[in-house]
């Protein structure tokens, strides 16, 4: 558990989950303090989520009605981790209510990189793949895209500045990567801030946002189904 400074004010208490990574990452605004919760790569997250979610919120000093806002990350990344997280929500939501700010991804990984320029996001998709973003402090410039890591260079000019959470899983000389400095948790609080700031009532949201998997599942692919 990290205590992270605070950075806004008058900002709502706030849920965050990402599982796009396989790994739990988790993050709390409440009463102006921030926190979060990194869960172990290898655990069930089916049966530790809540527990994890309730621990975080205890920490925070705040009860599951005091939340005004949950953040939700819905990818792209592992279809699994977000099914879980997105079923995780919904499954809260059906009594609490609570609108839901929907974060990419790749948004989240862009802003850990903590610099001002254009850069791009490059995370492995398996299958011979990649998911792309383009992204300036947490500012969209393009869709997430999933491409093949060969077609690269067709949408990433030579030079250019990237980040990823994981090393790509083949060299990208003609690249610089970029380390990411920012923890994901507070990333994502600092992006649902940024974002909450441009789109007036919250009450516009959406209560079940669906994930953004950009590439077909296994099963999809094997049927032909996509």
């Amino acid at each position: 558990m990290t205590a992270i400074p605070n950075q806004t004010q008058d900002m709502p208490n706030m849920l965050a989950l990402d599982l796009s990574g396989g790994m739990a990452e988790l993050a709390l605004q409440a009463n102006q303090q921030h926190h979060h919760m990194q869960g172990e790569a290898r655990r069930t997250h089916s049966t530790d989520l809540l527990p994890m979610l309730e621990q975080l919120l205890h920490r925070g000093g705040i009860a599951w009605e005091q939340l005004e806002l949950f953040v939700l990350v819905t990818g792209p990344g592992s279809f699994t981790g977000l099914r879980i997280a997105a079923a995780t929500i919904a499954g809260l939501n059906s009594k609490l209510q609570l609108p839901v700010l929907p974060l990419s991804a790749l948004a989240v990984t862009a802003l850990q990189s903590e610099i001002t320029q254009p850069l791009y996001v490059c995370e492995d998709a398996r299958a011979g793949e990649c998911y792309l973003g383009h992204y300036q402090q947490g500012r969209a410039l393009a869709d997430d895209r999933c491409l093949a890591w060969a077609s690269l260079v067709d949408h990433m000019p030579p030079g250019a500045t990237f980040a990823a959470r994981q090393e790509p899983p083949q060299p990208l000389p003609d690249y610089t990567q970029i380390p990411l400095r920012m923890p994901r948790g507070a990333a994502m609080l600092q992006l649902a801030a940024m974002q909450l700031a441009t789109i007036g009532q919250r009450e516009t949201l959406p209560r079940y946002p669906q994930p953004a998997y950009l590439q077909p599942s296994q099963a999809e692919r094997h049927t032909g189904d996509h």
